[in-house]
């Protein structure tokens, strides 16, 4: 009998060994996962109006940087309901979403090159010459993101342009496309800790805007 016992506990401790160097290295192998990168993204909200953000959360995990898989820099306490209080915000898209348009068309709007990122600034700072870009049917518009009032930001030909109006509400020149996958991200101020917070169904959510 303690012979079998013996023989238990060392099947038992091998087991436990075993599970733990999968535990380790599984979370080692998560640590070193790359951050997810978009494939643009803007110094802006959505919408029109400063968005009221308020805590769905009794806790909020707070990143290094924006980007899903960086570091968390920290664990914001709050309560639901409570306004957060940020200075900074990132609405990226992940995947884009791509359109064909059914028959030459054109698009209009600035054109702000090949960017990957446009600062909140450089949106506003009236350096981007209006263009108007003529579309054939062998064209791939990529929709990118919804920005206000219309418009959106569309990518053609390695081309970014700030279009107005969205060219793929135009179900008569574009086959509806999908939604694009997007993040939005605002960069919190806390007492003893600050970060960027992803907004999702789980963490925060706008309660009004302000003009």
């Amino acid at each position: 009998m303690r012979t079998a016992f013996v023989l238990l506990a060392t099947v038992l401790s091998a087991c436990s060994d075993a599970r733990q160097v999968l535990i380790d290295s599984t979370f080692a192998s998560q640590a070193v996962l790359p951050p997810v990168r978009p494939t643009f993204e803007v110094g802006l909200w959505p919408g029109e109006g400063r968005p009221v953000v308020h805590a769905i959360r009794a806790t909020l995990s707070l990143l290094h940087a924006p980007f899903e898989g960086a570091p968390i820099v920290g664990v914001l306490p709050t309560r639901p309901g409570e306004q957060l209080v940020y200075d900074s915000t990132r609405f990226q898209t992940i995947t884009p979403s791509d359109s064909r348009p059914i028959k030459a068309t054109s698009i209009h709007g600035r054109n702000l090159g090949p960017l990957r990122y446009l600062p909140r600034d450089k949106y506003y700072s009236g350096s981007f010459r209006d263009t108007t870009i003529e579309i054939a049917p062998a064209d791939t518009l990529e929709y990118l993101q919804y920005r206000a009032e219309g418009t959106c930001f569309v990518r053609v030909r390695a081309r970014v342009i700030d279009a107005d109006p969205c060219p793929v509400f135009d179900t008569t020149a574009f086959a509806p496309p999908g939604e694009p996958r997007t993040l939005w991200w605002i960069y919190v101020r806390g007492t003893n800790t600050s970060g960027w917070l992803l907004l999702t169904d789980s963490t925060a959510k706008v309660v009004d805007r302000t003009f």
